[in-house]
């Protein structure tokens, strides 16, 4: 039997597998509110928002026997409003409310099954000072997301007139089954790029193998911070904007010259994060 819905993106396939092992894994976001605040106006923002973003009223039911779960896009407009309350009110600690509301967020089971996915708690520490916390499973947001639902929930909010709802004009599950399409293309364009990957992953391999210690290496994984003077960082806006590059991707390579460096190997592999973002839409 066939489950209608759309299939999990590379990314969520990723994400689904680290579920597995950590079910509470989700972004959250807490928002300190000052001034009056209509609560039912806050609400109707969320709904707007999540009446024109599909991926905040979609569910992800798994039958028996399959190993990943579908995505599914509820018809109606479903989100979790709570308002609640914190007993760290009294304490007047902000750190110590958001953190609070975060606790009772994770400790409130998520269905993921059948939503709601978009939860917001809402609670007054004064008449004048509020937080919001909003939450999706990681399958659904990311950090950049989050910086984009405060930002368009505030919007809302301001504009009560643009808190109708609207259609975006690319949904999450139209990009992940245009992703799955580009995969199983045999396209010349398209297996040339898989054939590049596919070196690239053998190259890593191979280097990961026989990577050797860099100097004074302390044998644990740790964070390492500088600060680049202003002059400089003007300095390497320039060549990059000279270049066409990205001060990021300026920066990539200063890192790769100084491993080859410092291990006397001219190959060098680094990982890194991306959020994938390459595309206007």
């Amino acid at each position: 039997m066939e489950t209608p819905g759309f299939r999990l993106s590379t990314q969520q396939k990723r994400v689904w597998s680290l579920w597995q092992a950590d079910p509470t894994a989700r972004s959250w976001c807490v928002l300190r509110i000052d001034g009056a605040l209509d609560a039912d106006r806050l609400r109707a923002a969320a709904e707007s928002l999540a009446a024109s973003h599909e991926i905040l009223r979609t569910a992800f039911p798994r039958r028996p026997g399959m190993r990943t779960p579908v995505q599914t896009v509820a018809d109606g407009v479903s989100i979790g409003w709570t308002p609640t309350a914190v007993s760290s009110r009294e304490s007047g600690s902000l750190e110590a409310a958001g953190e609070e509301l975060v606790l009772q967020d994770f400790e409130s089971p998520l269905d993921l099954q059948t939503g709601p996915v978009f939860r917001l708690r809402l609670t007054a520490l004064s008449a004048s000072t509020h937080l919001l916390l909003f939450s999706l499973p990681a399958l659904c947001a990311d950090r950049r997301c989050l910086h984009d639902i405060a930002r368009e929930l505030s919007r809302r909010y301001r504009t009560p007139e643009e808190a109708q709802p609207g259609t975006a004009p690319i949904q999450y599950a139209d990009y992940a089954q245009w992703q799955e399409d580009l995969r199983s293309s045999d396209e010349e364009a398209v297996m040339a790029g898989k054939e590049h990957w596919r070196a690239v992953d053998e190259l890593g391999s191979g280097v990961a193998a026989s990577w050797r210690s860099l100097p004074h290496d302390p044998g644990e994984p740790g964070v390492s911070g500088f600060r680049i003077s202003d002059s400089a960082t003007a300095r390497i806006e320039a060549l990059c904007h000279s270049r066409g590059v990205s001060p990021a991707d300026f920066l990539l390579g200063c890192w790769q010259i100084l491993l080859a460096r410092a291990t006397a190997d001219p190959v060098a592999v680094v990982r890194m994060v991306d959020d994938g973002r390459h595309l206007e839409e």
